[in-house]
């Protein structure tokens, strides 16, 4: 049960489908049985290495931006850096407000039905509108601050972080790569900040408190969400989001309809 739930994160982590959505789904059908919020943010955590290990070498050009400023020079990649902070900052003002209606999973199908089908018309939709593709190194603090709004709303349950993000940028006149690519740099601060906020509450002193379960966990949902991010840059090489969008509609109406 708790494997699928580390391959089902994995997988929907970075597609624009919600994996929040998916795990609580996963886990209502098995028994009704919800893992808690801590496996789930644990799970969260491998994603997000797998995240550090495909974009390294745009982490390590931030970090040589960093350096760079020391020597008198501002680099683009310092400058994304600083985007990527401002993006952030809706996300960590709502989350502050918008978290615990993820820890009552048992008060969310009807929400994550609705979020799933609102929010996949609003991808396919920013999807269809003509683009400039704007260089992802040029955006704008304004632009970074909007997709950072959309991923903050994404906090509810069905609405997807990276799909939010995905579809602000597509909005805002970039690529679908870069939409893509920038909506999983997001993921760093985002799955950190939560992490950290939720892994603090852990006694872990506790003997209930199974930390193998939460290495096995993570290292499942590193695996494949390592796996999903490499096939899903090739992939939007040569596809649109439409795929995407059609399956959030389909899934919000089964469960708005069986749930």
């Amino acid at each position: 049960m708790l494997t699928l739930l580390a391959i089902i994160q994995g997988i929907t982590e970075f597609l624009p489908v919600s994996s929040t959505a998916h795990l609580i789904i996963i886990a209502k059908y098995f028994g009704n049985i919800y893992p808690g919020v801590h496996y789930l943010v644990v799970l969260h955590l491998g994603s997000m290495v797998a995240i550090l290990l495909y974009f390294w070498k745009d982490l390590w050009e931030i970090f040589k931006g960093w350096l760079s400023l020391f020597r008198g020079r501002i680099t683009a990649y310092f400058r994304l850096s600083l985007i990527i902070v401002v993006a952030t900052i809706p996300v960590m003002i709502l989350g502050l407000f918008l978290f615990k209606i993820i820890e009552k999973p048992q008060n969310t199908p009807y929400v994550i039905g609705v979020n799933s089908v609102v929010f996949g018309i609003l991808l396919y939709v920013a999807d269809l509108r003509k683009k400039v593709d704007k260089p992802l190194l040029n955006i704008t603090y304004l632009d970074a601050f909007l997709i950072g709004v959309a991923q903050a709303f994404a906090l509810l349950p069905g609405a997807s972080r990276s799909g939010s993000c995905m579809m602000a940028a597509r909005a805002l006149g970039y690529s679908r790569m870069d939409s893509t690519k920038f909506a999983f740099l997001l993921g760093i601060p985002a799955i950190l900040g939560a992490s950290v906020l939720k892994l603090t509450d852990i006694q872990w002193g506790d003997p209930t408190v199974d930390i193998e379960l939460f290495v096995y966990g993570s290292l499942i949902s590193f695996a494949v969400s390592y796996l999903v991010i490499v096939v899903m840059m090739r992939l939007l090489e040569r596809i649109s989001f439409l795929p995407f969008a059609l399956y959030r509609v389909l899934l919000g109406v089964i469960l708005l309809v069986f749930f």
